[in-house]
């Protein structure tokens, strides 16, 4: 069953597959057990993608970024196709049409 496009701060856990078009036109596939965050703001489109898989195809807009996060690694594109898997000891990236630039924030040291 079709749901509605998710807004920011949504929280979405879904327990079968499921085909999601986002506010701004993007389309996320999300396996089962997937747990997505989504916060869009007016400068970029954030996700985290909490647990699971999730294949994202990116409505085209240069001036606002496309980025998911998972497990610590920010996936960022613009206009692109591309899965994440977020595994216990891993994050998959796998592109299948255009570019995504794969960035690791910064970890605190303590001197």
């Amino acid at each position: 069953m079709p749901q509605s496009p998710p807004s920011s701060g949504t929280v979405l856990v879904i327990p079968t597959p499921e085909r999601l078009t986002l506010e701004d036109g993007s389309v996320v596939e999300l396996n089962h057990g997937g747990k997505l965050e989504i916060d869009f703001s007016s400068e970029t489109r954030r996700v985290r993608l909490v647990r699971g898989e999730a294949n994202f195809t990116v409505a085209k807009n240069p001036e606002r970024p496309f980025v998911v996060n998972a497990g610590g690694v920010d996936v960022r594109a613009v206009g692109t196709v591309f899965n994440v898997r977020l595994a216990r000891e891993a994050v998959e990236v796998v592109v299948s049409e255009g570019r995504v630039k794969l960035e690791r924030p910064p970890v605190d040291t303590v001197a």
